[in-house]
């Protein structure tokens, strides 16, 4: 024990504004040429147009002396979806961001959409405790921000590319186990047919039946999801 500790305390000589420097300096030209401005405030890339949004969101976690963890949320805002949501005549009480179209994890975007080998990256949290580490895991944001993340954006930045995903990963509203993706999926069913609204719904509810009748905790969401249908 006394070993490990000696390690990692010879290891951990970072400190987080050096961390955080090194992958904002990593990225920045990609998040700029994608249209992105930074918000140092809270390590946050924001993209508007039109009254739409889109965020990258980093999470940075000090567990010094052992090391620092890290890893990024992504929020889309539809104007015409947040519009909807924001006239139910009822409280959204699952989520604090109640309006956003889509919200995902890092983890999305490597389960989902392409996983890739990433060294530094221990249950989807990039680890960090040395120069080395924090090397590479500015070399692997970078390139899932590029290969994945501002590509997956770029598609999902209208109603059509929104109805195109959720048409092509059927499940993945109720695997995300978000009730503001659901909504989402239902409301942009419902902008593009009345047909698509049905099949969205239908889709979601059997697949919260399914968990509900495994697990039991699901009855809720079914209730919600049933009233913004």
């Amino acid at each position: 024990m006394e070993e490990y500790m000696n390690k990692n305390l010879r290891a951990t000589q970072l400190r987080m504004p050096e961390i955080k420097d090194c992958i904002n300096l990593a990225i920045t030209t990609d998040v700029e040429q994608a249209g992105f401005r930074f918000r140092k405030s809270n390590f946050t890339y924001i993209k508007k147009w039109s009254g739409n949004w889109q965020k990258v969101i980093f999470l940075f976690y000090n567990y010094f002396p052992l090391d620092y963890k890290m890893h990024f949320l992504v929020s889309l805002w539809i104007e015409e979806i947040e519009q909807i949501k924001s006239n139910l005549p009822f409280e959204h009480h699952f989520e604090s961001s109640k309006f956003q179209t889509l919200g995902m994890d890092m983890s999305d975007f490597m389960n989902e959409f392409g996983k890739k080998p990433f060294p530094t990256i221990s249950g989807y949290t990039f680890d960090i405790a040395t120069k080395n580490d924090l090397q590479l895991a500015a070399t692997s944001v970078k390139l899932l921000l590029g290969e994945k993340v501002f590509p997956f954006l770029d598609q999902v930045s209208n109603l059509e590319g929104l109805f195109k995903f959720f048409e092509s990963h059927p499940d993945w509203s109720v695997k995300s186990l978000s009730v503001n993706n659901m909504c989402s999926e239902i409301i942009v069913g419902k902008l593009i047919s009345q047909k698509e609204l049905k099949l969205a719904y239908e889709r979601i509810i059997e697949s919260l039946t399914i968990k509900e009748k495994a697990s039991g905790s699901f009855g809720e969401m079914i209730d919600y999801v049933k009233k913004v249908y």
